[in-house]
């Protein structure tokens, strides 16, 4: 297989949006922070769509010519399975109750992942059945994926009445975005000769949709159409933004060296999101609508930063243990 060029703004997309996912997940605050319920809404609004646009453009743009489905799928599944048991069996494990309730959870975990002992891994779990289906899509024509993705904007906007179990409201709610992610990735040259300012032009209604959240507060685009709408709105201006920072030399280094540690700090961000703000309930102060800000940010931070600390300390142990064994 011919070896593609890396797409530098790729991995600063792909930054942006782990950034945005982990921002996202602070709901202790909704209660006692003002702000934090329009803030809640807006990321929410699009957060997810972006990051399965930027999966499903990786995954195109790496999809080997010639494979076959059973060692594609294999191979992804051995990277994703063992982590997503493993991290759900902690979480069962450090919410136990009685040992009826951990098999529940570990039903859950294969049955309606939304609903098991750490919900937010449900996105490993559609990801995983995206792999399953991109061997198939992938490989028809351009116009055939275009008439494919159409085709999805229906289950996608009624994803609210789809059966939860299995994750088929996610699938199908994610679906659009994965598709036309592969889309992008096939005209990903075509779309780096747009000068800047025409897409900070086509980011302006997603920056207006923000200023009526904040106006309003609350968010005016409701239901499936909705989220559907203003993910789609958001891409200009993450794309935006991300040529910006991309022609800054370290955010760029960054990001490359980052880019190995996503899926870690997806699995493991709600273990340092609720273990920072255990620590900070018994010696911080109760935090105010400023504060929370940097509150937030300092989280965001740690908890990245730890994350990658951990998995790079485990990757050394782990290979230190290879050497001696050989």
């Amino acid at each position: 297989m011919e070896k593609k060029q890396r797409l530098v703004i790729l991995d600063v997309l792909t930054l942006m949006a782990t950034i945005l996912v982990v921002m996202g997940h602070h709901k202790f605050m909704r209660e006692s922070i003002s702000w934090y319920p329009v803030y809640d809404k807006i990321i929410y609004s699009f957060h997810m769509g972006f990051f399965m646009t930027i999966s499903g453009f990786l995954i195109k743009y790496t999809f080997p010519s010639k494979c076959r489905w059973r060692e594609y799928v294999g191979k992804k599944a051995k990277k994703f399975i063992p982590a997503y048991f493993a991290v759900g069996l902690l979480a069962a494990l450090l919410s136990f109750k009685s040992f009826g309730g951990l098999a529940k959870d570990m039903l859950m975990l294969v049955a309606n992942p939304g609903k098991g002992p750490i919900q937010i891994i449900w996105y490993i779990y559609v990801l995983l059945m995206y792999y399953c289906l991109a061997p198939f899509v992938f490989r028809l024509s351009t116009k055939q994926r275009w008439w494919v993705l159409a085709v999805s904007l229906i289950p996608a906007s009624l994803y609210n009445y789809m059966p939860e179990w299995l994750c088929m409201s996610s699938f199908f709610r994610l679906l659009p975005f994965f598709l036309l992610g592969g889309q992008l990735a096939d005209y990903h040259k075509s779309i780096q000769t747009i000068a800047d300012w025409k897409v900070f032009l086509l980011s302006l209604p997603f920056l207006a949709f923000i200023i009526s959240c904040i106006l309003l507060q609350g968010n005016p685009m409701k239901g499936g159409l909705g989220k559907l709408l203003t993910s789609a709105l958001s891409l200009p201006l993450m794309y935006w933004i991300a040529r910006k920072l991309v022609r800054i030399t370290k955010i760029a280094d960054l990001s490359i060296r980052f880019s190995s540690y996503v899926y870690s700090v997806y699995l493991w961000q709600m273990f340092f999101i609720n273990g920072i703000w255990l620590v900070w309930q018994k010696v911080g102060p109760s935090l105010t609508n400023t504060t929370a800000i940097v509150y937030i940010i300092c989280s965001v931070a740690i908890t990245i930063v730890g994350i990658v600390v951990l998995v790079k300390m485990y990757r050394w142990l782990f290979g230190k243990l290879v050497k001696r064994k050989n």
